[in-house]
C-alpha cells in the first residue's frame, strides 16, 4: 500500500481468458512495483464474494492508499531491487548460494558444481571438484573464499586469485566434515579474519591467513546445549542459535556465553527454529526465529513489548532484509525497527548472509541485488540487462570453461529483424560527413549556378556530397 506504483482495478474478459464469464464481475487485479531496474510490476488476481463485494475492496484499498500516500507521500529509503544478471542463464534456477567475489565477478553455487561468473565478458568457469555447494563466504582482507561443499558437508578455502583456473582444489578444513552451519568475519577490532563452522552440537573456531596457500588454525572450541542451527559474529562474540534459543560466546576469552531472551519458548512462541540474529544497536540485538522476531537488549532481556510476525513462514533470511515469506520480501528499518515490506516478489531465497543476492521466481527465475540506497555505489558492477537477450550457454573444449553469448545465427537473425524497422535501418546508415557546399541546384537566387555539361567535361569542378555520399 506505501509503493508509488500500488493500485487496485477491475479487469477485462482479455485479462483472465480462462476465467468463467459468470465470475469476471467479481475478478479484480492488485498491482505493485518490483524491480527498480529493470522497472517491472507485479500482479495478484483475486476473487471475490459478489460484485458489491468487489466493489467494496477496491474502494476501500483505493482510499488506503491515497491516505498513506498524503500522510507518507515519499517512502522511506531502504533498499532499491536490481536484476543482477541475465536471466536467461540456465544455473539460476538450480542455485543454491551466491557471493559477491568483486567488482566484475560473481561466485555460484549448485548441487553440480562452483561457477564464477564474469559479469562483463560472459566467461564462466567451473572451479575445482566441488559438488552440491551450500554457502559461499568471501574472507576479507586476506582473500579467501570460504565453500561448504559436499554430500557429508565439508568447507574448503580458495584464494580469490586461484578462482580463474579450473583446476584449483582449494584448501580442504578436515575438522568440518558434517558441518551444519558457518560464519565468517573479523575480530579484534577487525584486524584478524576468522572462520567459524558447525558441527552438530560443536562449533570449531579458525583464525585465517591467506599464506602462499590458504591456512588455518584453531583458535577455540565450543560445546553447545543442542544441534546447531544458525551461526552469526557479533563483535568479538560468536552469536550461536541452537534449539530455538540463542547464546553469545566470546572468541577471545574463556568467560561463560550470555545467554539471549531465555524463556522465549514458554512464551506462546510455540517450538521454533533459531534463524539468526541481527544487531541492530549497541545496545539491542533481533532475533529471528522461524515464529516471530524478538528485540532483546545487550544483558539478554526482552527489550520491547511488541514482536514482528510474519505473513508466512519464513524460507530463507539475510542480513539485508528479515525472513522472506514465500510471497514477499520483508525487511525491518534499522531507524523505526519496524516491518516494512520492500516488494512483493514471489519465492524469493537469499543467496549470501548479507542478503544482498537472492532469486525470486518460477517461470523465470531472476537473480536480484538489494541495494541500500544509502550506499555510494553498488557492490559490483551490474551488466545492461534485457529479456531477451537469447544468449546460450556454450562449452568449450576445456568442459570447464563456458560463454554466455548470442550464438551466430541468432546474431543473424537479429540484424534481419532489425533492418525490417525503416526507423532502425535508417540508424544504420551513416549520414555524410565533411560536407561542404559547392554549388546550388535550382532557379536564381543569387547563387552561382551549375557549371554546363561541357565546362564539366573539359575538366571544371563536379558537385560531389561529403564523407560516403556518392559523386551526382
Amino acid at each position: 500500500l506505501r509503493d508509488p506504483q500500488f493500485s487496485a482495478a477491475p479487469v477485462l474478459a482479455s485479462d483472465v481468458i480462462h476465467a468463467q464469464s459468470r465470475d469476471l464481475p467479481r475478478i479484480f487485479r492488485v498491482t505493485a512495483s518490483q524491480l527498480t531496474v529493470p522497472p517491472t510490476l507485479c500482479s495478484l488476481l483475486l476473487l471475490a464474494d459478489n460484485e458489491t463485494e468487489r466493489a467494496r475492496w477496491l474502494q476501500v484499498l483505493g482510499e488506503l492508499h491515497r491516505l498513506l500516500m498524503d500522510l507518507r507521500p515519499r517512502p522511506l529509503p531502504v533498499y532499491t531491487l536490481k536484476e543482477a544478471y541475465d536471466n536467461g542463464l540456465p544455473l539460476l534456477p538450480h542455485a543454491l548460494c551466491a557471493a559477491i567475489i568483486d567488482q566484475e565477478r560473481l561466485a555460484l553455487g549448485t548441487e553440480e558444481g562452483l561457477y564464477i561468473i564474469h559479469l562483463h565478458t560472459n566467461d564462466i568457469i567451473q572451479v575445482g571438484e566441488c559438488k552440491r555447494v551450500q554457502r559461499l563466504a568471501v574472507i576479507q582482507p586476506t582473500g579467501l573464499l570460504a565453500v561448504l561443499c559436499g554430500r557429508g558437508p565439508s568447507v574448503r578455502l580458495f584464494a580469490l586469485d586461484e578462482l580463474e583456473s579450473c583446476e584449483a582444489a582449494g584448501a580442504k578444513i578436515t575438522e568440518s566434515r558434517g558441518c551444519q552451519s558457518l560464519a565468517a568475519g573479523r575480530v579484534l577490532q577487525a584486524s584478524t579474519p576468522v572462520l567459524c563452522v558447525a558441527v552438530k552440537r560443536q562449533v570449531l573456531c579458525y583464525q585465517l591467513g591467506p599464506g602462499p596457500g590458504p591456512w588455518h588454525r584453531r583458535i577455540r572450541e565450543l560445546q553447545v546445549a543442542g544441534p546447531v542451527q544458525s551461526l552469526a559474529l557479533v563483535g568479538d562474540r560468536l552469536c550461536v542459535g541452537a534449539a530455538g534459543a540463542f547464546a553469545l560466546y566470546p572468541l577471545l576469552n574463556e568467560a561463560a556465553p550470555l545467554v539471549l531472551g531465555p524463556g522465549l519458548a514458554t512464551e506462546g512462541l510455540g517450538p521454533s527454529e533459531a534463524l539468526g540474529a541481527v544487531e541492530l544497536s549497541l545496545s539491542e540485538f533481533l532475533l529471528l526465529l522461524s515464529t516471530a522476531g524478538i528485540y532483546v537488549d545487550r544483558t539478554g532481556k526482552k527489550s520491547r513489548s511488541q514482536e514482528l510476525l510474519w505473513p508466512a513462514t519464513p524460507i530463507g533470511w539475510g542480513e539485508s532484509g528479515a525472513p522472506g515469506p514465500e510471497r514477499a520480501l520483508g525487511g525491518p528499518s534499522d531507524v523505526l525497527s519496524q516491518p516494512l515490506i520492500c516488494a512483493a516478489i514471489p519465492q524469493v531465497r537469499p543467496l549470501n548472509p548479507e542478503g544482498s543476492l537472492c532469486l525470486f521466481g518460477s517461470e523465470k527465475v531472476r537473480l536480484t541485488y538489494l541495494r541500500n540506497r544509502l550506499a555510494e555505489k553498488d557492490e559490483f558492477n551490474i551488466p545492461d540487462l534485457t529479456d531477451n537477450s537469447r544468449r546460450q550457454l556454450f562449452r568449450t573444449k576445456s568442459k570447464r570453461r563456458f560463454f554466455f553469448r548470442v550464438s551466430e545465427e541468432q546474431r543473424l537473425q537479429q540484424r534481419r529483424e532489425m533492418l525490417k524497422d525503416p526507423f532502425v535501418r535508417s540508424k544504420l546508415i551513416s549520414p555524410p560527413t565533411n560536407f561542404s557546399h559547392l554549388a546550388h541546384m535550382g532557379p536564381g537566387d543569387g547563387r552561382p549556378e551549375v557549371p554546363s555539361v561541357s565546362a564539366r567535361s573539359a575538366g571544371g569542378p563536379g558537385l560531389c556530397a561529403g564523407g560516403g555520399g556518392e559523386a551526382l
